[in-house]
């Protein structure tokens, strides 16, 4: 019986992320140089574990693990530079931010995390640059703090 709850409200998550999902992409400006922006909240562990197909799970977890740290998800473009994903940055809670990657960007590469002292802070760390993983993949992108 617990278990049905729990998946009622992780299905009635879903649908709310995906409807607002597809309200921001309506009244979101394009631009042609960008790639679509994915989903702008970050999901916790405690919210959501495991995404339902279909979706990738991208997991940045820091080491050693530390609360408050900012962290940005960025795509490089064709001519080497960096360029931060709109959507997928936030806060890091206990070493740790999960984004969801859609069917649109599964495989897609280079992507980098960044890590910071806070937001607008002091860069702490890069991770190696890695692609999006598709649907039902996980994704752990390990970073290291310095001491």
């Amino acid at each position: 019986m617990k278990h049905h709850r729990l998946r009622a409200r992780w299905l009635f998550a879903i649908w709310a992320v995906c409807l607002i999902a597809g309200i921001v992409s309506f009244v979101s400006p394009a631009y042609a140089d960008l790639p679509p922006r994915p989903i702008k909240t970050p999901i916790t562990e405690k919210e959501k574990p495991t995404p339902e197909a279909p979706a990738g799970t991208l997991l940045l977890n820091t080491q050693p693990s530390q609360d408050g740290l900012w962290s940005v998800v960025q795509w490089q473009g064709a001519a080497g530079n960096w360029h931060d994903v709109e959507g997928w940055r936030g806060v890091v809670r206990q070493g740790r931010t999960i984004w969801w990657v859609e069917q649109g960007h599964w495989g897609k590469t280079p992507y980098r995390w960044l890590v910071f002292q806070e937001e607008g802070g002091t860069m702490l760390a890069a991770s190696e640059p890695f692609a999006l993983p598709n649907s039902g993949e996980i994704l752990i992108v390990e970073v290291g703090l310095p001491d």
